[in-house]
Parts: C-alpha cells; sequence; structure tokens
C-alpha cells in the first residue's frame, strides 16, 4: 500500500509551461503561502510542520513546477483572504467556496478537489434530513464563516457551536452535549465510521450546497493562477485517491484512542484493579501484622526483664538465708535438707538467667560456661532435690555408673538443668516402679569421649509422634488419659 502511494506522487511530471511562465518562476522561486492554523484534520500546522490535505497538493505544485513555498499559519478565513489581497501571501492552500456563492471580487479560485456539507446526528435520535429540521437545536460548526452564515440563513434558531477540530465537534455530538454536526464530508469521514461506528451516523446531505476546495490567487496576478492552473490540472484521478490515503494514513484514524482500549479491555482492567487493591490490602495487613509482632515482642521483653527483677530480689534474700542458715549448727540430715534448698534456689536463679538470655527473649545470645565439673556429684545432687517427691509416689531412683567418670569440662548449670527437666518429667509421668538414671563415657573414634545421661521410667511411655515433637519449644500433648504430658527439655 504505501510503496503504491509513494509510485503515485513520485510520477507528477514536470508540466508544459510557456517561456513567460518558467521566467517568471525563476524571478519567484518561493512563494508565500497563506494556511489554516488549527482546521483539524484537514489543514493545520503541528510543531511548526504544516499537515492535512492541501499539503499532498503543494507538494505535487513544487514537483511539477519548481516553485517551493514557505508556510504563514492563519486563524480565520477572512484574514487569510485580506492577506491575499494585501499582497503578504502569494497564495492560498485552501479556499472553500459554495458554488451557489457569489465569487470574491479580486480573487481567483482554482478547483482541486469537491465535498459536500453533511448532517451528523446519533443513531437512536430522529434522522435530519435537512437544514431546515435545525430549528431550536444545538448544531456545532467548524469556524469557518461561511458555515455560520448558511445556519444562519436555513436555520437561524439554531445555536452554534464553533470548533475548529472535527473530533472535538464529534466527540461533543457523543456526549449530548449537542444534536447535529454539519460539516464537509471531507473534513469529517476520516474519523467517522472509525471511531463512531455504531453511535453516530449521517442523517442528511446539503446537496442543493457542493463546496469546491481552491487554491487561491489575487485576479492581478494572472501568471501564477495560469502556473498553478496547470499544475493542478494536471493531476490525474488514481494520483488524487493516492494523495487521500496518504492524508488518511498520516492521520492515524486507525491507531485505537484511550477509550477505545478501556472499553475493549474494561473487564480486564477491572480485574487488574481488584488484584492491584487485594495486593496492596494484603501487603498492608503484612505490615501492620509484622509491626504488632514487634511491639508484642518488645512487650514481652520488658515483661521478662520486669519480672526477673521482681522475682532475683525474693530470691536472693532466700539465698542468702540459706546461705546463713548453713553456717549455724546443723546435723547431718539437716545440713543434707539445707544443701538441697540451697541447690534448688541456685538453679532456679539460672533458669531465671535461661529465660532472660534466651535468643528469641531480645537479649544477647546464649553462652556456655565451661568448668571442671563433678558429673556423678552433680547427678546425686539433682538426685536429692527429688528423692522426696519419688518418695512420695513410692517410686525408686536408682543411680548406676557404668563407667569411671573423672573431672569434665562442661557447662556444669546446663548439665544440671537438662538433668532436671528428664527426671522432673520422668517422675510426673510415672505412678508406679521406678526411675533409673544411668551414667557412662563413651569413647568415639576421633580419640574424643562423649558423655551419656540416660533416665529410664516404668511410666506411661511416648508414641513416635511425641517424640519427634520433643525438642519444640513449649512443645506438650495431652494424653488419653488427660494428663498433660510436658516435653520442654530445654
Amino acid at each position: 500500500m504505501l510503496l503504491m502511494l509513494d509510485a503515485a506522487l513520485a510520477c507528477a511530471a514536470p508540466v508544459e509551461l510557456t517561456e513567460q511562465e518558467r521566467l517568471w518562476i525563476a524571478q519567484h522561486p518561493v512563494l508565500r503561502v497563506g494556511v489554516m492554523e488549527n482546521l483539524v484534520p484537514f489543514e493545520y500546522m503541528s510543531n511548526g510542520v504544516l499537515q492535512g490535505r492541501p499539503v499532498q497538493y503543494l507538494q505535487y505544485v513544487r514537483d511539477a513546477t519548481g516553485l517551493e513555498f514557505t508556510y504563514v499559519p492563519v486563524k480565520t478565513r477572512a484574514a487569510r483572504e485580506r492577506m491575499l489581497l494585501d499582497g503578504q501571501v502569494d497564495l492560498l492552500s485552501s479556499h472553500f467556496r459554495f458554488r451557489d456563492e457569489p465569487p470574491i471580487e479580486d480573487l481567483t479560485a482554482l478547483v482541486y478537489d469537491t465535498t459536500v456539507p453533511i448532517i451528523v446526528t446519533r443513531v437512536d435520535d430522529a434522522d435530519i434530513f435537512d437544514l431546515d429540521q435545525l430549528q431550536d437545536k444545538i448544531v456545532v460548526i467548524p469556524d469557518v464563516e461561511y458555515y455560520e452564515q448558511l445556519l444562519r440563513k436555513r436555520a437561524p434558531r439554531a445555536t452554534l457551536i464553533k470548533s475548529p477540530q472535527a473530533l472535538v465537534m464529534l466527540n461533543t455530538l457523543r456526549d449530548g452535549g449537542a444534536d447535529a454536526v454539519v460539516a464537509s464530508e471531507a473534513f469529517l469521514m476520516p474519523y467517522l465510521y472509525r471511531q463512531f461506528q455504531g453511535v453516530l451516523e449521517i442523517s442528511g446531505v446539503v446537496g442543493s450546497s457542493m463546496l469546491d476546495v481552491n487554491m487561491a490567487v489575487r485576479t492581478d496576478n494572472a501568471m501564477l493562477a495560469s502556473i498553478i492552473g496547470k499544475a493542478l490540472g494536471s493531476i490525474s484521478p488514481s494520483q488524487q485517491n493516492a494523495m487521500y490515503e496518504h492524508w488518511y494514513r498520516d492521520l492515524e484514524v486507525d491507531a485505537p484512542t484511550l477509550w477505545d482500549i478501556a472499553s475493549h479491555y474494561l473487564h480486564l482492567l477491572i480485574l487488574g484493579m481488584l488484584a492491584l487493591i487485594g495486593l496492596c490490602v494484603l501487603v498492608y495487613r503484612g505490615y501492620r501484622q509484622q509491626r504488632q509482632a514487634e511491639r508484642n515482642e518488645q512487650e514481652k521483653t520488658m515483661f521478662l526483664a520486669v519480672m526477673g527483677h521482681e522475682i532475683r530480689s525474693p530470691m536472693n534474700a532466700v539465698l542468702a538465708a540459706m546461705e546463713l542458715l548453713w553456717h549455724t549448727r546443723l546435723n547431718d540430715q539437716q545440713r543434707h535438707f539445707a544443701h538441697l534448698a540451697n541447690s534448688g534456689a541456685n538453679m532456679l536463679v539460672r533458669l531465671l538467667d535461661d529465660v532472660l538470655h534466651r535468643p528469641d527473649s531480645g537479649a544477647k545470645a546464649l553462652r556456655l560456661t565451661l568448668e571442671a565439673t563433678d558429673v556423678i556429684a552433680l547427678v546425686h545432687g539433682v538426685v536429692g532435690l527429688h528423692r522426696l517427691r519419688a518418695g512420695e509416689k513410692h517410686l525408686s531412683l536408682n543411680v548406676s555408673v557404668q563407667t569411671p567418670l573423672p573431672s569434665l569440662w562442661l557447662d556444669r548449670s546446663r548439665l544440671t538443668q537438662v538433668f532436671h527437666n528428664l527426671l522432673s518429667n520422668a517422675i510426673k509421668f510415672t505412678d508406679t516402679g521406678a526411675v533409673d538414671i544411668t551414667l557412662r563415657l563413651e569413647d568415639l573414634l576421633d580419640g574424643k569421649h562423649q558423655l551419656q545421661v540416660e533416665v529410664r521410667d516404668t511410666g506411661i511411655g511416648m508414641g513416635e509422634a511425641v517424640q519427634a515433637s520433643l525438642f519444640r519449644p513449649y512443645a506438650q500433648r495431652v494424653s488419653p488419659t488427660s494428663v498433660r504430658e510436658a516435653a520442654a527439655w530445654g
């Protein structure tokens, strides 16, 4: 399509000119052309470049005669005609004249296109076949004087709205701002059936008022009129069609507008907006939950710190009292019980420290304190703390050391805590029988040793599912007998 169009425009052969005409062109190589500044889409300036229907004809005249043109933008028809008559421009690119309108004196019109005014209405409205039916209607017309004169004569009670742009006129009609649009077919057709199909339609043709589109020169410039006339007269019908197609393509009326895209993809746009809103809501809720979790963590840390301080004060008093009691006259049994009480109080303080130093409590990471430890004495000390409770349930606590155990380099308080938890739970969930504690030191392949502390009871036992959750923080389960089985093993 584009190659055929360019070929049709490129075949503008030089026209036969007289010697006087060629001499005139040599003396006047550049002509000033008065053009419409904003008559979109027929003729308008865009970024300093002339666009529209007359451009192709001016290019054809340039190729056929060798004339060059400079463009002088003007807003109104009357102003352009005055500039031509006053000699401020040499040529008008588009001079509209109805055939039943008397010619303007001192102007020579050179026809290069013919069109007809049409009446456009909304599809759902009553058809308007003639200008007389526009009485008391709101009518949009081009900002050109002869349309106003025509409507004032045929429909004097009509309310007129002027606009220089065809697309604005048709949008006004579509949106209900007017009852009809009256303009030339060449002015409206590029947009009418591409962007307003099924919404607007041609309801009437002003057949008695054919409109000629001309180039115009002064009557006293007969030589220029002859040159332009010969060039325009040499244009074939196929070349005229090619010029129209070139103009139509430059308008890009087939490109979808934002309105077209929105109406066609409205459901997708709505779904996309809903998805975006939902995502924003989820992100906001996640942000609020994160902030709430952070506040809860801070409150928990503060609570633990306050409780640690409140508990530590009476515990220090207990430890001080036990220390004083230790230095009084006690028999062996009393000294043994005082020792157990002192060990239990110290263990409670260490447990409190452990809670305050958990990594997820906001305090610094827990560190092991290694020291030489007599494991056998440690185990017997913890067993001594639990003998009274075991005796209440008639359980025997049996300690068995299967291998000699030297002093080991380990964290005494952590081992005490773990063993205390194991033994406490064993006694708690054993109703009859015994709890056996076995100590052994295993030799590993790499020359190292491994301490094994085994606590075996005759209680209700644990299934595989419970065993899998033993080392989860604060894990517990409810047994079939409704006894809560703790799994907080440290």
